[in-house]
């Protein structure tokens, strides 16, 4: 299958119709980790972050509005953090766009699920946009880009995302397992550009994201992430492995704010087999009101 694709010769010269389309999915990390065994804030808030990665290269904006509600009353270091919350989230790129509804719980300290379903845009607004392939195994790098005409597509993003959490001392260990189903006008197959791999019209995948961090700090949470990709409608798959680091600040002006960067490289990639991976995220939480359910 590598023969069939076309990967770039140098990935810092690329001019790729795609190039924007980010992989940093690793930002679900600093929100997990941020809510080991800290108490459940009853209120409505506002997220906004903002990744952006190389290999491939891209951005992504990410914004959230959501209310939180405490969920398990209870004393007790698996009790304090369980909530349930319900909002809107939108994930923008200069290539796509998915607005969701968006809600999560977390029964007990360890598990949290996150459910969306939204609206799924692929748009060729700034250059970018869907490209269509006539089978799994055709050439979808940069080159291929060139060569290819995108266009706007539309459908629908629906994901189920359990978390195993736990902490032992300063070691804190996630794993996320992220099942996609998606699906946009038309027949064939596309590039999809959050997973960078190739998909069937309507098609499901699988990623599975494993974290291993230690607290070095207050503020300074640093280890090592796994992630693995399987589309099922093209049998691809994408195994990345990175450090990472994410920082919390513990000053008052900074204390919603949040940073990451994470480096690596692919084991297996149809397109970036071997290749380096960098990627960063920042970003903040805002409280808009101390309660989501008015109280009498």
């Amino acid at each position: 299958m590598q023969s069939n694709l076309t990967t770039p010769s140098d990935p810092l010269k690329t001019n790729s119709s795609g190039v924007f389309a980010a992989v940093a999915a690793f930002f679900i990390l600093v929100i997990a980790s941020a809510a080991i065994a800290q108490k459940a804030e009853d209120g409505l808030f506002f997220s906004q972050s903002i990744g952006a990665s190389l290999n491939p290269l891209g951005v992504i904006l990410d914004s959230r509005l959501f209310g939180r509600l405490p969920l398990v009353k209870k004393p007790g270091i698996l009790w304090e953090s369980t909530n349930i919350t319900g909002g809107v989230q939108n994930e923008w790129t200069p290539a796509d766009n998915v607005a969701s509804g968006r809600v999560s719980m977390e029964p007990v300290a360890f598990f949290e699920l996150v459910c969306k379903t939204g609206v799924y845009d692929m748009y060729n607004l700034l250059g970018y946009g869907c490209f269509r392939l006539g089978s799994p195994k055709d050439a979808y790098g940069p080159d291929a880009q060139r060569k290819l005409t995108p266009d706007n597509a539309r459908g629908y993003w629906i994901s189920v995302a359990p978390t195993l959490k736990a902490k032992l001392w300063r070691l804190v260990a996630l794993n996320t397992v992220t099942v996609n189903q998606l699906g946009i006008n038309g027949t064939g197959y596309f590039l999809e550009v959050h997973s960078y791999l190739p998909h069937r019209t309507n098609d499901l995948d699988v990623i599975n994201e494993a974290y291993l961090l230690a607290e070095c700090s207050p503020w300074l949470l640093a280890g090592a992430t796994y992630r693995f990709a399987y589309v099922t409608g093209t049998a691809l798959r994408s195994q990345q492995v990175c450090a990472i680091a994410i920082v919390k600040p513990t000053r008052p002006a900074l204390k919603s704010t949040f940073a990451a960067v994470t480096a690596g490289f692919y084991p297996q990639d149809p397109l970036f087999n071997h290749r380096f991976y960098v990627g960063c995220l920042i970003g903040a939480d805002f409280r808009l009101a101390d309660a989501f359910v008015p109280k009498e």
